[in-house]
């Protein structure tokens, strides 16, 4: 309970089982209760938690849905004076009025029940007057006991007792002579202890009211050093440890000088379970990779409140997420979503939820270290990512003046979080309690005053606890400009590296808006590096003191924002010049800090490498003006290595081969050997069918492939190339080899190869037949090691990414897997090749017959018209299996909605697995990240506007992928394959299709909020139009976010209105059209998955139109 609600008024009451009882009622078979006043229990009772500290309720939440407010006392209230007034229920005034439930005679006459009613009001405001004065009395006698201190002055009003308030409550009892009201005045005692920080009361006078035994922390002056602080070592001696169980060289070399400081039990180790609030702002999330890292922590518990609650925002926050739970798959949830504070939306009943404070108990999730950083700096709560029109205006936390920076907000979650923490570890034993840190603040500009004010609070609300229950705490004052990768957005940093990198990449210039330096009154940033920061918390989180410390972390230098603008300037390749970079750069001398602490990354190294990021954020896949990696070593300084997740701070790198590498120490490939003579194989051809049959022995192809020479097409046809990969040391390999006549291989360039079986003249073969070799109308590529178990990054890197392995004249690939049961026939290519691309279709009209209520009438359809359209990708449907199974059967007959677990078994059938059997822990990982999303994402309380569009993310795109058709020359088809493969591979699951669904999912919700779209709440034309869906394929065509697709509205949403800004932009295209006499017009972009029936009906127009191009060419 917190000290803000400490009240004046405490009442123990007793039962009476003795009495008699003049009723059978069930209420009068209770005891009867009495009560006496003690020091100040006021209303909460012991179970309320900072009720007379909390606002009123937001207007977002229902009264049913506040978490710990209004339902612990509805029998009193409390007055301003500390007075107690009864509100007596229906049961407490059967108690004091026996005869109250008795049914009056009906002969009483209104007048006598007047008088009756007048003379026991009056009788009962004489007993509240007597019951005042004796408690004003009670009030002002020897009990009210202040905090004295000599050399103290008075800091906050309190209303609760020092150390010494038992004995000297011992001796009055002790005058008054009563051993039963000395038993009941110690049980207050001890639940008043149990309930509320130790504070004392007040008489009204804010000058008497001063601190005793209070380790007390000067705000203004100098902080407390090395030196002082080992006051408060916990010398105690714990369990032995030795120098390398603990984690860092900054724990390690102070563990030299202080050995006592450092035990096992708060060593940060891979048996460590570290609860970390705030885990998806920039520290809490480089906090978590560097645990995982650097010390071999399998469990960390994250909480944070994801603010602010825009589906925008929210969907940004989920690359975090997902790096978390891939990284930590034991993570639960894998965020616990708060709404306030750190109050998780847990269900009551559930193991860690609280009933006594309808909140959870953070205790019951028996964490070793808790790391508090939700809001560690005042941009975590910026309304600056929001845009301006969807604000919330409505939310009790901002004001139409301050939009920018909710302080109430800010004040209110850091507080009422940092108490919750503090509140569920009192009644803990030593054994018990966490390591706590907590980020605090140095208090430096203006600007941020209100930020410092409030981690002032977290610093008093950490010593009151301390001083209650003996639970030591951390407190790290961090510099205003805490920077690196993964940036606050909003932050003045972060913001001003984003828009530099992006005006780099688009116009190879350097523009920033105007309003960055403008915002705030601030002009001085005090820098220190993440990675710094990073290494001070992992040191604190291992000291153990017995009293609560708070230190600085000195910033490695200070400068203004003009500096720092013309600093990054200086880092562009156009603006390159060193002078300017170091004169704008003043590095402050490093002070030793806590445990010795010092910044370790020059300020100048530390934007490198921030810029550096952003580079690589901007263009994950390239091309850019320069990649990361590239910017770092023009810089001097080493990229960052492959697996050392801890430096880059990102998504696992990708293969040298994939067309989506930007990194300079990429992984290697199987493939890397053979793809020179994949391109060499695929020279001038149009299209490339492609399979693959790798990890295992390939005896044989079962699939076999038309293969058509060039001379045998059609005028317009594509020449197709078919490529099967299979393993070098297969049977397959052999036997094909062993076919060859020895006079063959002079013609393929092996003339003076000897007639002999040995190694090396096999080898030569091997090398000089690779990609020469045509078997059931394949052309054989052999890859070596590829017999054994692949990676699976490899697994999937031709399926998912192949642009790097063709040449440059291929426009289209079809990759098909080796078990497809259908032989692949030229004609299946070029009919794919077709469905491709579709020309304008202008409004069209139909008619059809329609049954209503047993009559039959004739309704005339019409069909707006549409865009050219063409597809970056081609996709089939996810089919149901071929089982008798109820739920398949609903799902067949569209009676349920595909679920995402049901869909995942759908999909595991698809690839030869048994649907029912238990999946996969890489699958099941993935799938329940994808299950959680919308809980985040589609949560529209919690602080979000109502302005607000409603985009929900919702995965419906499920696809089969036995067969897939690239587009290899368009750009946006080659950022949507990165998507897929970066995301499949950073699972390493074995089924792409649910990567797919989640990437389409995101894109599609991307999409809709940059172009504006109708939101959810406008039904889409099939939706309201359901009869109409077997004449048209609109709804296969998902579109892309392009410039042309901005143009024309999204063809599922017809009856959606046009915002006026797209209005504007298509009527000034149309008047560029007219003005220009070109022929080629911009195609919008899609990705298709084209589902069985329109497949079927095509085929046969498409088979007619072939049929006649035959005819025509024979004739």
């Amino acid at each position: 309970m917190s000290y803000f609600q400490q009240e004046q008024g405490q009442r123990e009451c007793y039962y009476d089982h003795s009495s008699d009882r003049d009723s059978d009622d069930d209420d009068m078979l209770q005891p009867r209760r009495s009560c006496s006043f003690s020091e100040a229990e006021g209303m909460l009772g012991g179970s309320g938690y900072y009720e007379s500290f909390t606002m009123e309720s937001s207007p977002l939440r229902s009264s049913n849905g506040l978490h710990h407010r209004s339902r612990h006392n509805t029998s009193s209230t409390l007055s301003q004076e500390g007075n107690r007034t009864d509100l007596e229920d229906e049961g407490t005034k059967r108690h004091r009025n026996p005869s109250y439930h008795r049914k009056k005679p009906l002969h009483y006459s209104t007048q006598r029940n007047r008088v009756f009613q007048i003379f026991i009001v009056i009788i009962g405001l004489y007993i509240l007057l007597v019951a005042k004065a004796l408690l004003w009395m009670y009030q002002n006698n020897d009990y009210s006991i202040y905090f004295a201190s000599n050399d103290s002055h008075a800091i906050l009003p309190t209303s609760t007792q020092t150390s010494t308030w038992a004995q000297q409550q011992h001796q009055q009892i002790v005058l008054r002579g009563g051993d039963f009201k000395l038993a009941l005045e110690k049980r207050a005692d001890d639940r008043f202890r149990r309930s509320r920080p130790p504070l004392t009361a007040s008489d009204g006078s804010s000058d008497d009211i001063v601190f005793s035994n209070w380790y007390s922390i000067d705000r203004l002056k100098e902080e407390p050093t090395e030196e002082t602080s080992r006051e408060n070592i916990n010398v105690e001696s714990g369990e032995a440890l030795s120098k390398d169980q603990l984690c860092g060289a900054l724990a390690k070399d102070s563990f030299e000088t202080t050995p006592n400081s450092f035990s096992t039990k708060s060593a940060v180790n891979k048996n460590s379970v570290v609860l970390i609030t705030g885990i998806l702002n920039p520290l809490g999330f480089s906090l978590a990779l560097h645990l995982k890292e650097q010390c071999g922590v399998q469990k960390v518990i994250g909480i944070d409140n994801m603010y602010p609650n825009t589906v925008g925002n929210r969907i940004q926050l989920l690359d975090r997420m997902q790096l978390l739970s891939s990284a930590f798959p034991k993570m639960p949830k894998p965020i616990l979503l708060s709404f306030i504070g750190v109050d998780p939306l847990y269900k009551k009943g559930s193991s860690i939820h609280s009933s006594s404070r309808d909140e959870v108990d953070i205790s019951e999730l028996k964490p070793t270290h808790i790391v508090h950083l939700s809001s560690f700096s005042q941009d975590v709560y910026s309304n600056d990512m929001v845009h301006p029109d969807w604000r919330n205006s409505h939310s009790p936390y901002v004001d139409d003046e301050n939009q920018r920076d909710p302080y109430l907000y800010q004040m209110r979650t850091s507080m009422v979080s940092m108490e919750q923490i503090l509140s569920s570890f009192v009644d803990g034993t030593d054994i018990d309690r966490p390591q706590f840190l907590y980020a605090s603040s140095s208090g430096g500009g203006s600007e941020d005053a209100r930020h410092s004010t409030t981690k002032l609070i977290d610093e008093i609300l950490a010593d009151t606890y301390c001083l209650q229950s003996d639970f030591p705490s951390i407190g790290l004052r961090l510099p205003n400009a805490v920077y690196g990768p993964w940036g606050q957005q909003g932050s003045f940093v972060h913001d001003s590296v984003e828009w530099a990198v992006r005006s780099w990449n688009e116009t190879r210039g350097f523009v920033l808006p105007a309003n960055l330096t403008e915002n705030g009154s601030t002009r001085q940033l005090d820098m220190l590096y993440v990675d710094d920061v990073m290494e001070a918390i992992v040191g604190a989180m291992q000291y153990e003191v017995k009293k609560p410390v708070s230190v600085e972390l000195y910033p490695e230098a200070v400068l203004e924002k003009d500096a720092f603008t013309d600093a990054l300037k200086s880092f562009m390749p156009k603006q390159s010049n060193e002078a300017n970079m170091v004169s704008a750069f003043s590095a402050m001398e490093g002070k030793p800090g806590f445990l010795g602490w010092k910044p370790q990354t020059s300020l100048v190294d530390g934007m490198v490498r921030t810029i550096a990021w952003h580079l690589d954020r901007d263009s994950p896949y390239g091309p850019s003006a320069e990649s990361g990696d590239m910017f770092l070593k023009r810089n001097d300084l080493e990229p960052c290595a492959a697996d050392d997740h801890n430096c880059h701070k990102g998504y696992r790198y990708l293969p040298c081969a994939s067309e989506c590498n930007v990194n300079h120490h990429c992984l290697p490939s199987i493939f890397d050997s053979v793809r020179k003579t994949m391109r060499d194989a695929t020279e001038g051809c149009d299209m490339v069918l492609y399979t693959q049959s790798l990890g295992h022995n390939v005896e044989d192809m079962r699939l076999q492939a038309e293969y058509v020479k060039e001379e045998d097409l059609l005028e317009d046809d594509s020449l197709i190339c078919n490529l099967a990969i299979v393993p070098q040391e297969s049977d397959l390999v052999a036997r094909v080899i062993g076919k060859v006549p020895q006079d063959q291989f002079a013609t393929f360039g092996l003339g003076d190869l000897p007639d002999d079986n040995t190694e090396t003249t096999h080898k030569r073969k091997l090398d000089g037949m690779n990609g020469r070799l045509l078997y059931r109308g394949w052309i054989l590529i052999w890859v070596p090691g590829a017999m054994e178990k692949i990676s699976h990054t490899d697994r999937s890197l031709l399926k998912l990414s192949p642009g790097q392995f063709f040449s440059a004249e291929v426009r289209k690939a079809l990759f098909v897997e080796e078990n497809f049961s259908a032989p692949i026939q030229n004609d299946d290519c070029l009919f794919l090749i077709d469905e491709l691309s579709r020309s304008a279709m202008k409004e069209r009209s139909f008619r059809r017959k329609i049954e209503t209520n047993g009559f039959t009438k004739r309704v005339v359809y019409k069909l707006p018209s549409e865009p050219q359209r063409r597809a970056a990708i081609l996709l089939s449907p996810l089919r149901y299996p071929n089982v008798d199974d109820p739920t398949v059967q609903r799902y067949r007959n569209g009676e349920k909605k595909l679920t995402i677990i049901d869909a995942t078994k759908f999909m595991r059938y698809e690839a030869g697995y048994d649907y029912l059997e238990k999946e996969p822990s890489s699958i099941r990982n993935q799938r329940q990240f994808y299950e959680r999303i919308p809980s985040y994402v589609n949560r529209e309380k919690e602080l979000r506007s109502s302005m607000e569009p409603f985009y929900r993310y919702i995965m419906r795109h499920w696809v089969r992928t036995r067969w897939v058709l690239h587009d290899v020359n368009l750009e946006e088809s080659r950022l949507l394959r990165c998507d897929w493969y970066r995301e499949h591979t950073q699972w390493g699951a074995e089924i792409d299709q649910l990567s797919f669904a989640h990437v389409m999912a995101l894109r599609e919700v991307k999409r809709r909020i940059a172009h504006q779209e109708a939101d959810d709440h406008i039904k889409t034309f099939i939706e309201l139009n359901p009869e109409l869906k077997p004449y048209t394929d609109s709804f296969e065509w998902h579109a892309m976010e392009t410039e042309t697709n901005r143009l024309y509205r999204e063809p599922i949403q017809w009856e959606a209105e046009i915002p006026a800004h797209i209005a504007a932009l298509q009527e000034d295209k149309q008047a560029d059209d007219e003005d220009e006499s070109s022929e080629d017009e911009d195609e919008a972009l899609f990705i298709r998955i084209m589902s069985e029936r329109t497949m079927a009906a095509s085929r046969k127009r498409w088979m007619k139109r072939r049929k006649a191009a035959r005819n025509k060419e024979g004739d």
